[in-house]
């Protein structure tokens, strides 16, 4: 039992200190230099009520929600998928293990843009995209 406590306790210091970096990295559109993410950023994220994953279920047409530990998994549907597809991960902060997950998803030969919304994250493959970016962006 105190095994969990302490991990409980070291998960929340973990994600406090991700946040606070978080908050000091994070962007807003004017500093996205990719069309297609300052396209989606601006008409998707800023300007509507929705949750954050309704907004990119209306604004891409091929995703998925999966959880950071299924590395493997993700591996294999970038590779499967030929183009245009986005794929949602959530928690990619709240705890060390995502957090280690996440950095090594976005370093990924298949990966062309990566944004950090700290809540969850996305990785895009996509033709349209000729430079691999890596956003910190505010949700």
């Amino acid at each position: 039992m105190t095994n969990r406590l302490f991990e409980k306790i070291f998960d929340f210091f973990f994600k406090t200190k991700e946040y606070i970096f978080y908050s000091l990295k994070a962007k807003d559109e004017y500093s996205v230099h990719s069309p297609l993410v300052f396209d989606f950023y601006t008409t998707a994220v800023k300007n509507s009520k929705l949750s954050l994953k309704e907004k990119i279920h209306n604004h891409f047409s091929s995703f998925a929600i999966e959880d950071c530990n299924s590395f493997s998994l993700i591996n294999s549907k970038l590779q499967e998928e030929s183009d245009n597809i986005i794929i949602i991960i959530e928690n990619i902060h709240s705890n060390i293990r995502n957090h280690k997950q996440w950095k090594r998803l976005c370093e990924l030969d298949d990966v062309f843009t990566s944004i950090d919304f700290f809540s969850l994250g996305l990785i895009i493959k996509s033709s349209k995209l000729i430079k691999r970016q890596h956003y910190i962006l505010w949700k």
